[in-house]
């Protein structure tokens, strides 16, 4: 695989995280008008309805990409995804509506509130991820850049004027905020793909095929998700909204590793497809083996810029005192950047349907991660919730990484892929102009 070749693609996906990035800075001002409370209460909101469409996200529309490169069976694919996806986001969002009393007593008092806009959020929310799905598949980063610049931009465009004329933000505003970018941008990403919007009854795949395999994809799913999101849910019954307000802003941090390795794998997982499909898997090898150096490297340098003392004194200067506590967390967190390179693995072992491998990567990983966090939250060890997530992704990561090595001879020195090509960069760069010189005499004497 030729890097220069995708550049295109590689550039628009780093553009759509720079999005996520430079919503960080707005982020920042958020906490600055923000109660802790209401910040808890909003990350659970987010991390429900994330958690939900994350589920879905296995078990209807991993399809889409799957199985979605064959023509005669495109439309048919698009039909029976779209009609799962709506139909298993709405139920999980009203069976939670439902059952919001019982939950009020139960869980947190405010819940109430969570699950009253979980259906709109949905509604909101449905059309954007399954064209976003389309996007991925035919790999238009571009489009997939100028839908969420749209989302970011109409929750900022909202916000920045709550802040202007309340000076405060409630619960409320950053929910409404939330639906208004959903909406929007599920109306300019539907127009961007209007031309993949087809879908027919006929075709030669058959529904049995597709549940086969989403059912799996969608078990691989809910574990993977368990420690993610579900994690935020389960520390309320053990800590307060504002503990849960806190960790949330750390977790929100250290989102930009999280997106960058989203991004990358949205760029791998559809190559790695073809390529397979067509048997080029030295090319699937090599192309796994430079992404994952290059990831690797980039997560350490960018850590330890951030806990240098520059780093630190910008950090300590723009977080409010009131969410002081956060960046505790979110140190914790930049340890494990590294090992996150590793779960790019999944993809590929995804990609050649090696599905009981990352199941039994997934259980183990998710056994480390609850007798650790349970351990932390009994002995309410509010300095080290983060140590139950960073014990998943590394034990993850370490896992993936072993397994590739025994499978497809993968070997530690390609790690170091990054520093090879970049002296090959840069020897071809002191050369050229030699070499140009050169050619244009030889030139001149024909």
């Amino acid at each position: 695989m030729q890097i220069k070749n995708h550049l295109a693609k590689i550039s628009w996906a780093l553009a759509d995280k720079a999005l996520f990035i430079l919503y960080g800075f707005i982020f920042l001002i958020i906490i600055h008008y923000t109660n802790v409370d209401d910040y808890g209460l909003y990350s659970l909101l987010v991390v429900i309805h994330t958690w939900i469409f994350t589920i879905s996200d296995s078990f209807s529309l991993q399809s889409i990409i799957q199985f979605g490169f064959d023509e005669k069976n495109q439309k048919k694919v698009n039909l029976i995804s779209l009609i799962i996806h709506i139909t298993f986001t709405l139920s999980i969002a009203l069976i939670i509506l439902l059952l919001s009393g019982i939950l009020s007593g139960l869980y947190e008092p405010r819940i109430g509130e969570v699950a009253f806009y979980l259906p709109l959020l949905t509604l909101a929310f449905i059309p954007r991820t399954f064209a976003q799905k389309l996007i991925y598949r035919n790999q238009s980063m571009l489009k997939l850049f100028i839908s969420n610049a749209f989302f970011f931009g109409t929750t900022t465009i909202y916000l920045g004027y709550i802040i202007l004329t309340n000076k405060h933000l409630s619960f409320n505003n950053l929910v409404y905020s939330y639906i208004f970018g959903g909406i929007i941008s599920s109306v300019i990403t539907l127009f961007l793909v209007k031309q993949d919007l087809r879908f027919s009854r006929n075709g030669t795949i058959n529904i049995k095929k597709i549940i086969n395999f989403n059912w799996k994809t969608t078990i691989i799913g809910l574990l993977y998700s368990f420690p993610k999101q579900f994690e935020l849910i389960i520390l309320k019954f053990f800590f307060s909204l504002e503990i849960i307000g806190l960790y949330s802003a750390a977790k929100t941090l250290f989102r930009i590793f999280e997106e960058a390795i989203s991004a990358v794998t949205g760029l791998l997982y559809p190559s790695y497809v073809k390529q397979i499909e067509s048997n080029r898997m030295d090319d699937a090898k090599d192309l796994l083996i430079k992404s994952t150096s290059y990831v690797f490297w980039s997560f350490i340098i960018i850590s330890l810029i951030i806990v240098s003392p520059v780093g630190t004194l910008i950090f300590d200067y723009i977080i409010p005192d009131k969410f002081n506590k956060s960046m505790t967390y979110f140190y914790w967190f930049l340890a494990m950047s590294p090992f996150l390179s590793f779960h790019l693995f999944y993809a590929l072992f995804t990609a050649m349907k090696h599905l009981k491998i990352i199941l039994i990567a997934e259980i183990f990983s998710i056994i480390i991660f609850l007798i650790i966090f349970l351990f932390v939250s009994y002995n309410n060890l509010t300095n080290y919730i983060s140590f139950g997530l960073m014990a998943y992704n590394i034990v993850l990561g370490l896992f993936g990484y072993f397994i590739v090595q025994k499978r497809l001879d993968y070997k530690f020195s390609y790690l170091f892929r990054l520093f090879n090509d970049l002296k090959f960069f840069f020897l071809r760069i002191k050369w050229l102009p030699h070499n140009y010189d050169a050619s244009a005499k030889q030139s001149k004497k024909k």
